[in-house]
């Protein structure tokens, strides 16, 4: 009886197997490989970090590693093995995506495929009530070991060789804590962050975002490109999926399926394999790529466990880069992306309260974290390269002053220069416009190393063509418990183009926009002070309160009066005015890096409405009226068809105003009308129509490369059709004197195209449009509708 408990643990006792599974000749560990028990339906698949675990009840056993795109290896275990590291190297088949063969019949991989996609909400994460975790997020830039391999026997690149086998060339880390409200509210903490050759690497704490933790989207967002889901509603009629394998765990089954773009199907995607678990047919592992890479290749990675038995939920994130084009001393460059999630908790109570308007917030102290910080959430000790590459590359840093080139180049990003605690504005060194010609100047503000509460500034500048001087200068308060409220106030004796309305708050307009500035030729001088409050609200919000006292005069022939008698009007004017900005951007998320608070932008519209009401008695103010302007912007992609940008801009004035407070449409044809603008009237002429009340839509569509999917670095054509309309009123141009005026009543209608890109170097592309004006609007001569302009690109 004594031996019986002992026999009973004999007979249960198992042999834990563990290894690892590496690609052969580059070493690199292979995720996701198929790691089975010859004779039984046991097995497992190795991690991220191609590490596998397998308790096997007898010895010797024969394991069977397969894997998409390699070559199937056997390797015997015996007693005595299982105290070892098994280590393993498959061999890559050579292998193209044009010779897949699938046999007549139905497709096992279909009805799989179908399933995934019916229980697709159900498993997504990003659809439970509410979850938190922590993450452990590295980056590393490195070498190509291909590359390196090709420098081998060139005794002049052996110190290369030599640097990168000691280390590598950046190592990021950052340790975030996330919480989530369905269906919106979200908030992530940076807790730490640790940058190679850097004291302070605040500014790059999103590097190590590089994709989403969903693999369920209906479109999968890699670099610049939205790819389609092979996980999606119909995708098997633009897909072809193969089933490879047919893996077991535990009760489960777990489907191995490839999946590549059919034949003659021309769309952006992706190929990769796909691991299905039978429990809810959700997704385990996922490897994906772009079908088609360009001087930048992307591959991720991803593996899902079931948390609490409940809930399917991401815990391994990989991300590798490929810069073709960017070398390091002859090497070429990649990005290994690594993250980590712990600590999940499923549907855990939250209180709204929690939740602040700022979605990534980094902690004033995540630069300061000790060793002992790091060894607690790094799921691994540093190997020796990581660990060299802190040491080597520290202390290159600082002989380098690194620290102050990360805040310039960040600055000049922003079109500014920073020397020391204020930045030189360089956009404000020379402009040039139709009305001022060139304008140079020279202009400055104070950065966070001035004060992160306070920030002054400056500008002073001269128009050679209209001879006069400018100037301004603004002062804004932020409190640091409050990152999202600020008091500013402004001074200015500037100009301005006429009835082109200001809403409070909006973004500096693209460079693509700000072609037509050039073009602008009528300007009113303004003498104008200012005071604001701007601050955020759950529901993602944003409000600006203002108030302000200008003085105008119109610097063109013309005059303003609603008496009949009064033949020649005025042409100087005084404004109080008072109102409310409000921009509403949903989902939009912002990052306080501890120095400003950044958007890291939405998919959805972006929607400013502005109340203003002119005040009499008040500062002189002489004007009376209500007025509201509407600006509404969003770029999204359709499906299968490219990228789509609209803007919609209105705006209504209640009575007679002078001719600044009214609207002038944004045209963009003048003298010279050569270059495409953004957003605006392509053939309508500069000041050619006059509303109190307007409304302008623009609608343009990148078919992107689509189209055309040559190889060529410099021919990239992408087309883009554009359709822009609009119409206006104006109640009373009897009041508006020495000035030529058409209205809007009939509406405006011009369409074309442009072919961007015709020609590319880097980041910046060539091409040509044409565009054309017609309807009620439209000119007697066909010739003077028609407009043929270069465009200007830029990507990255």
């Amino acid at each position: 009886m004594l031996l019986l408990p002992a026999i009973g643990a004999l007979a249960q006792s198992e042999y834990p197997l563990k290894g690892s599974v590496t690609e052969l000749g580059s070493s690199r560990a292979l995720a996701f490989v198929s790691v089975g028990v010859k004779g039984q339906s046991i097995g497992t698949t190795t991690d991220i970090e191609g590490r596998f675990k397998l308790n096997v009840a007898t010895l010797p056993v024969t394991l069977v590693f397969t894997y998409v795109g390699y070559e199937s290896k056997t390797l015997t275990v015996t007693a005595g093995m299982e105290t070892q590291v098994i280590s393993v190297a498959l061999k890559k088949k050579d292998f193209q995506l044009g010779e897949v063969v699938v046999k007549a019949g139905a497709n096992p991989a279909i009805p799989i495929i179908k399933k995934v996609v019916a229980n697709r909400d159900k498993n997504n994460p990003e659809k439970l009530e509410s979850y938190t975790y922590t993450s452990y997020n590295k980056l590393i830039l490195t070498a190509n070991n291909d590359s390196l391999t090709k420098l081998k026997g060139d005794t002049a690149k052996e110190k290369v060789m030599k640097f990168f086998e000691r280390n590598h060339l950046f190592l990021l880390e950052t340790v975030t804590n996330k919480k989530f409200i369905a269906p919106n509210l979200s908030n992530e903490d940076i807790t730490g962050i640790r940058a190679s050759g850097f004291k302070d690497p605040s500014f790059m704490a999103l590097a190590t975002q590089l994709q989403s933790f969903t693999f369920y989207n209906e479109l999968i967002e890699l670099g610049d490109k939205a790819y389609l889901n092979p996980v999606s509603k119909n995708s098997e009629n633009k897909y072809l999926f193969v089933l490879e394998d047919t893996l077991y765990e535990k009760s489960d089954s777990i489907y191995v399926i490839s999946f590549q773009p059919r034949n003659g199907k021309n769309f952006d995607a992706m190929t990769g394999v796909l691991y299905i678990n039978t429990n809810g047919y959700a997704i385990q592992n996922v490897i994906a790529k772009p079908a088609e890479e360009d001087n930048f290749g992307i591959k991720i990675q991803q593996k899902y466990e079931l948390i609490d038995g409940k809930k399917w939920f991401p815990v391994q994130l990989n991300t590798d880069l490929l810069f073709k084009n960017a070398q390091f001393n002859s090497a070429n460059l990649i990005g290994i992306g690594r993250t980590y999630l712990s600590e999940i908790k499923i549907n855990p109570t939250i209180k709204r309260s929690e939740f602040i308007t700022i979605d990534m917030v980094l902690d004033p102290r995540a630069t300061e974290k000790d060793d002992k910080f790091w060894d607690i959430h790094r799921p691994d000790t540093l190997d020796k390269r990581e660990r060299n590459t802190y040491l080597v590359i520290d202390s290159l840093g600082e002989a380098n002053n690194l620290d102050k080139k990360l805040r310039a180049f960040v600055a000049l990003s922003n079109s500014r220069l920073p020397i020391k605690s204020i930045d030189l504005e360089l956009d404000k060194i020379i402009r040039y416009n139709a009305y001022e010609g060139i304008r140079l100047g020279a202009g400055f503000h104070t950065n966070s190393r001035f004060s992160r509460v306070v920030n002054t500034g400056g500008y002073a500048a001269y128009g050679f063509k209209d001879k006069g001087f400018k100037w301004g200068y603004d002062l804004s308060v932020r409190l640091i418990k409050r990152p999202d409220l600020k008091i500013k106030a402004l001074w200015m004796s500037d100009v301005k183009e006429s009835a082109q309305p200001i809403i409070q708050g909006v973004r500096p307009a693209s460079y693509v926009e700000r072609i037509r500035n050039a073009f602008v030729n009528r300007m009113d001088f303004l003498n104008k002070g200012e005071v604001s409050v701007s601050f955020r609200t759950p529901g993602y919000l944003r409000f600006v309160v203002f108030g302000n006292n200008t003085k105008v005069q119109a610097k063109y022939t013309y005059g303003f009066s609603t008496s009949v008698d009064d033949t020649v009007g005025v042409n100087k004017y005084t404004f109080t005015e008072a109102g409310v900005s409000v921009r509403f951007a949903f989902k939009e998320k912002l990052f306080d890096t501890g120095k400003f608070v950044a958007s890291l932008g939405t998919t959805y519209p972006v929607v400013y409405v502005q109340y203003t009401r002119g005040l009499t008695g008040i500062l002189n103010g002489g004007y009376a009226y209500n007025k509201i302007d509407v600006k509404v912007e969003n770029t999204f992609t359709l499906k299968n068809l490219g990228r789509s940008s609209f803007a919609f801009y209105a705006g209504y004035i209640d009575r007679p105003s002078p001719y600044i407070l009214n609207y002038t449409t944004r045209s963009a044809y003048g003298p010279n009308p050569y270059v495409a603008s953004m957003f605006s009237y392509e053939t309508m002429r500069m000041n050619e129509f006059l509303s109190d009340t307007y409304a302008s839509l623009f609608f343009r569509h990148n078919f992107k490369n689509l189209l055309y999917k040559g190889k060529s670095k410099r021919f990239q054509p992408q087309l883009i059709l554009i359709h822009n309309m609009g119409w206006g009123r104006l109640s009373d141009p009897e009041s508006h004197r020495s000035v030529d005026l058409k209205t809007l009543e009939k509406g405006y209608f011009e369409s074309g195209f442009l072919i961007n890109d015709i020609y590319k170097s880097g980041l910046t592309g060539l091409g040509i449009g044409t565009y054309y004006r017609y309807g009620p609007n439209s000119l007697p001569k066909w010739n003077n509708n028609l407009a043929v302009k270069l465009s200007l690109s830029l990507s990255f």
